[in-house]
């Protein structure tokens, strides 16, 4: 198994009725996020329209390319652009062990918020 770890300097938000990304089990999705890293890393979340497709729709890893995918429910679409506008740093990681893939975006380590004053 292989990770490939990387700080997200850029992203790109797509929404359209039908974006073509040709996953195994999705054609088409409503709305994609490309996070893009220093070397040209890329994680591309696509987002179906329902936890049904999401969950057929899987995750892709091209280590080689630098390249993974995550497939997520459009309900999450939100949480993933509010993490992305208002966080930082934030990381994507990329996995090549089966059979999960473990793709994801992260926050670095972040203190606990101080509500007593």
């Amino acid at each position: 198994m292989t990770i490939l770890n990387f700080e997200v300097k850029t992203y790109q938000v797509l929404m359209g009725k039908s974006i073509g990304v040709g996953f195994t089990g999705l054609n088409y999705a409503a709305a994609t996020i490309s996070c893009k890293g220093p070397a040209n890393e890329q994680l591309l979340i696509v987002f179906a329209a329902t936890q049904a497709q999401a969950d057929a729709g899987g995750n892709f890893t091209d280590l080689t390319g630098k390249r993974g995918g995550i497939v997520a429910p459009m309900s999450s679409f939100g949480s993933y652009v509010d993490i992305l506008r208002n966080e930082g740093p934030i990381y994507a990681q990329i996995d090549s062990g089966a059979p999960n893939n473990l793709n994801l975006l992260k926050t670095g380590p972040e203190p606990v918020a101080d509500t007593a004053k």
